[in-house]
């Protein structure tokens, strides 16, 4: 869903359940009431990461950094916990051009001693060739989504059939693009997101339609399932197709009304029999403009927002790639 301009990098990670279980993790004193809170489960694939596991927010900028938010966790990690979020998204994880000023975030778990933020790389095309004297070379990179920083391995190998222990590997730029990839978290929840508002999105809003609450969002935290249209309900498919069409057509009346002077509604034209068949057929024409206009999570996702996190357990399942639709 596009909570956020972000990108689709690679396809890591992840999966263990052989995860250390975790206890009431308290706070040792009272820190008034949780800006967000989140009870279910927590399902990996496969484990890369080493030492006891905890469960937090991974906030994914324009830049492709991952700035982790520490949650409080209750419960039993990862089968059936409760975690509290007592602190909004550090400042380095909004985005900057952003309207309005918002952070996207994904339920992840990263070893107890995490660090506090990781420029994530995405794998490049590298290369791989011998040369007459059967001299081996090949060469692979990881860079930023902007590709204007990366990470380099060069190996050479004196032949063909040399084991990697033989040959000579050398790096150029920052490894932490490679490192973190694989060492630093175990993934990000592929079907829900959490979203932090830092300005409010009023209803009928752009955005707050475009993310299926056109009621309105308010400052502070919202949890979204995200769905894949394939993947999701019946009912789902025709919520989100409806919603479309409608963002698409408001937004065709609004571009007739500016080209006409006129303070046309949506009712008059769509809903009313009183509408002439002239201005019906000029609003419809300007559809095709207002579809190039209204991004629809239909083409992507089915977005849902979760009403009452604390409420309606989830079932996490933190995957290989580090997307947003």
């Amino acid at each position: 869903m596009d909570i956020g301009r972000l990108s689709k990098l690679s396809r890591w990670l992840v999966c263990a359940c052989a995860l250390a279980g975790c206890d009431t993790q308290a706070s040792t004193g009272y820190r008034g009431e949780p800006l967000l809170s989140v009870t279910g489960s927590v399902v990996l694939t496969r484990s890369r990461v080493e030492g006891p596991l905890v469960p937090a927010i991974a906030f994914l900028n324009e830049q492709t950094e991952l700035h982790f938010l520490d949650v409080e966790v209750q419960g039993e990690f990862p089968s059936s916990f409760t975690f509290h979020v007592y602190e909004p998204p550090p400042e380095a994880a909004f985005l900057q051009s952003s309207e309005p000023r918002r952070a996207v975030g994904f339920i992840t778990v990263v070893p107890t001693d995490h660090v506090s933020s990781v420029q994530t790389g995405v794998p490049v095309p590298g290369f791989s060739r011998c040369t007459q004297d059967d001299v081996c070379l090949s060469e692979e990179s990881w860079c930023t989504e902007d590709l204007e920083e990366c990470y380099t391995e060069r190996t050479v190998c004196a032949r063909a059939s040399s084991p990697m222990p033989e040959c000579a590997t050398e790096g150029m730029g920052s490894d932490e693009l490679k490192r973190t990839v694989f060492s630093q978290f175990e993934g990000l929840s592929l079907n829900y997101q959490i979203l932090y508002l830092k300005d409010p999105a009023p209803a009928d809003s752009d955005y707050a339609k475009h993310v299926g609450v056109p009621e309105g969002l308010a400052t502070g935290y919202h949890l979204f399932l995200v769905d894949s249209v394939e993947m999701a309900s019946g009912e789902m498919q025709r919520a989100a197709y409806e919603a479309c069409q409608t963002a698409i057509r408001e937004r065709a009346v609004e571009l007739f009304n500016e080209r006409e002077g006129t303070e046309l509604t949506f009712e008059e034209i769509y809903e009313s029999e009183d509408v002439s068949e002239e201005t019906y057929e000029a609003v419809h024409a300007l559809e095709s403009a207002a579809t190039r206009e209204v991004r629809c999570a239909l083409s992507t996702d089915v977005v849902q927002r979760i009403d009452d996190p604390l409420r309606e357990p989830i079932s996490v399942v933190i995957g290989p790639e580090v997307a947003s639709q």
